[in-house]
């Protein structure tokens, strides 16, 4: 008797769950549609906001502009003290440095038959560059260098013919006009000058026939 109400329990009990299961798979269904549409919400107003809002990577053009009209107190005409013509010669001592044309030539004397190498700046041995940059520095000329193009900027320019002792020639190897060579003028027609590797300096005549033709410049700073 007892078994048979506990079956008859049992029957009513599965048929009310199945009777309740379409409602409890319809409530999941819209509880994941309500889950997704919020989670979609989400995801959109995420992307707003950062289409909407301001790039932190893109640089932003400088609120400071140029200025269009030149500063009123820049003067609008040169000085009239200043002189109309540059001299293109000096003479062989400076008298506001003390230095020697003389003295650069006497030194570069001493210097004949010194051995070549590669970037020597002296005192027993020297390239092209060095020997030159030896003399000037050693006689006390601030604006002495290796780099030809500033020698060719800082010295005092030499009319071809008007050299003294002292004075830097230069010459240009590829007939270019391009100076790639150099050496110390010391009077006489002649200007001593290193060479290239198993020739040593020694002093050769501006008429030479190979120099006459590669003659670029020359320039003072005595």
């Amino acid at each position: 008797m007892k078994q048979k109400k506990i079956r008859r329990y049992k029957g009513n009990l599965f048929a009310r769950t199945r009777r309740r299961w379409p409602l409890v798979l319809l409530t999941l269904v819209l509880f994941l549609l309500l889950a997704a549409a919020l989670a979609w919400a989400v995801v959109t107003m995420l992307r707003t906001g950062r289409a909407d809002g301001p790039s932190s990577s893109a640089p932003t053009a400088p609120t400071q502009t140029q200025p269009t009209t030149a500063p009123t107190s820049a003067p609008t005409t040169a000085p009239t003290s200043s002189p109309t013509t540059v001299p293109t010669t000096a003479p062989t001592s400076s008298p506001t440095t003390g230095i020697s044309g003389e003295a650069i030539a006497a030194l570069a004397r001493t210097l004949v038959d010194k051995e070549y190498v590669s970037m020597g700046n002296g005192p027993d041995v020297f390239d092209n560059y060095g020997l030159v940059y030896y003399c000037l520095k050693t006689c006390g000329v601030e604006q002495a260098s290796r780099r030809i193009t500033r020698l060719l900027r800082d010295g005092a320019e030499v009319a071809a013919g008007a050299w003294q002792p002292g004075d830097v020639v230069f010459f240009s190897n590829n007939m270019d006009g391009n100076a790639d060579y150099m050496g110390i003028y010391v009077g006489d027609g002649l200007f001593i000058a290193s060479n290239r590797p198993g020739v040593p300096s020694c002093s050769y005549k501006m008429s030479n026939p190979y120099f006459a033709q590669r003659y670029v410049a020359a320039r003072r700073f005595a």
